[in-house]
C-alpha cells in the first residue's frame, strides 16, 4: 500500500503549480528556492512519478502534475479555510496594495466605510509594487493592469500631463510646442511605458520628450509635479488632492488618455466582512470614476 506524502510537500507542490515557479512559491512559503525543490523531489519520490519538467530557467507541470494540483485544489483550499475561521476573528479583513494606491485612493476613505461598519478591522499591506498577485493569506488585492479592463476593474487609469501652475504659466497660456513644450518629464514606471503610450495615443515621438528626475512611485512624482520639478504623467484617480486644491494644472491642449485599470481581487474564501469591504470600494471607485471623467475643467476634456 503506497503510503501518504506529507502534507508539507503537497502544500509546496501546491504553490509551485499555482505560481508556475519555485522562487515566487518559495516567497510566498517564507522559505528558501532550494527547500522547495527539495520538498517537490521528496514528493516525486511519494508518488512515484514525475511531477514537473525542469529546465535551466523554469518549470513545468507535467500531465500527472496538472492532473494532481487540479485534484489536490479543493481540499487545500478547504483547509485555508477552516485555519482562516477558526484562526483568526471573522471581521479582521487583509487587504494588500502599492504604496500609492494605499495613500491616495485607499487610507482617505477607510474613515466612511469604518463609520458604516465599526465592527470590522482593515489590515493594509501595501507594496512598492504595482502588479499584486492575491494569494491564500490576503483576503482582497487592490492592483493595477495595463491596457484595457477586464472583469476584475473597478476603475479606469486616465492620464493627464499635469504640472505646477506656475511652471505652466512661465510658458504662456496657448498650447506648448512638441511633447510637453520641451519640459522636463517626471518618470515613475518601467521603461517609461505609460508616457509610451501617452505619446504613441497622441501621435507623438517618444524620443521627443525631453526626461527629468525619476521616482520609484506615483506618490512621489505627483508630490514633484506639484513642487514645480516637472510634467508628471498623473493617474487622475490618484491625484485629485492635487487637482482640487489647484496644485496641479493639465497642460494646455491636453486631454486624459486611459493606459490602464485598477482591479480588485477577492479570495474565493472570503469572509462576509472582506466582501463587505469589496462591495463597498466598488461602489467608491464608481462613484471616483465619474469625477475622474472632467479632472480639470479649464483645461481639458474627455477623450
Amino acid at each position: 500500500m503506497q503510503s501518504m506524502p506529507s502534507l508539507n510537500t503537497i502544500r509546496v507542490f501546491d504553490a509551485v503549480a499555482r505560481h508556475g515557479g519555485v522562487s515566487k512559491a518559495a516567497e510566498e512559503l517564507l522559505v528558501t528556492p532550494s527547500a522547495v525543490s527539495h520538498q517537490l523531489a521528496q514528493l516525486e519520490r511519494d508518488l512515484g512519478i514525475s511531477l514537473l519538467e525542469r529546465s535551466a530557467n523554469r518549470v513545468a507541470l507535467t500531465v500527472e502534475g496538472a492532473r494532481f494540483a487540479q485534484r489536490i485544489a479543493p481540499g487545500l483550499a478547504t483547509i485555508r479555510s477552516a485555519v482562516r475561521e477558526t484562526g483568526r476573528d471573522a471581521n479582521v479583513v487583509s487587504l494588500k496594495s502599492s504604496v500609492s494606491i494605499a495613500v491616495r485612493l485607499l487610507i482617505p476613505r477607510l474613515q466612511r466605510f469604518r463609520e458604516e461598519h465599526p465592527a470590522i478591522q482593515v489590515q493594509v499591506e501595501s507594496s512598492h509594487l504595482s502588479a499584486l498577485e492575491l494569494t491564500p493569506s490576503l483576503d482582497i488585492v487592490l492592483t493595477y493592469r495595463r491596457g484595457a479592463p477586464d472583469s476584475d476593474s473597478v476603475l479606469p487609469d486616465r492620464v493627464l500631463p499635469m504640472a505646477s501652475p506656475a511652471l505652466i504659466a512661465r510658458y504662456g497660456n496657448g498650447p506648448l510646442d512638441g511633447p510637453l513644450g520641451g519640459l522636463p518629464a517626471l518618470r515613475a514606471s518601467e521603461e517609461n511605458w505609460d508616457w509610451r503610450a501617452w505619446a504613441a495615443h497622441r501621435g507623438a515621438a517618444i524620443g521627443d520628450v525631453r526626461f527629468g528626475d525619476r521616482f520609484d512611485i506615483d506618490d512621489a512624482a505627483i508630490l514633484a509635479a506639484a513642487a514645480g520639478l516637472g510634467v508628471c504623467l498623473v493617474p487622475v484617480a490618484l491625484a485629485r488632492r492635487e487637482i482640487d486644491l489647484g496644485l496641479l494644472e493639465a497642460l494646455p491642449g491636453e486631454s486624459p488618455v486611459t493606459v490602464g485599470h485598477y482591479a480588485l481581487l477577492v479570495n474565493d474564501l472570503a469572509s462576509a466582512s472582506s466582501r463587505k469591504l469589496a462591495n463597498w470600494l466598488r461602489a467608491e471607485f464608481a462613484t471616483l470614476a465619474d469625477l475622474d471623467a472632467a479632472p480639470n475643467a479649464r483645461n481639458s476634456s474627455e477623450c
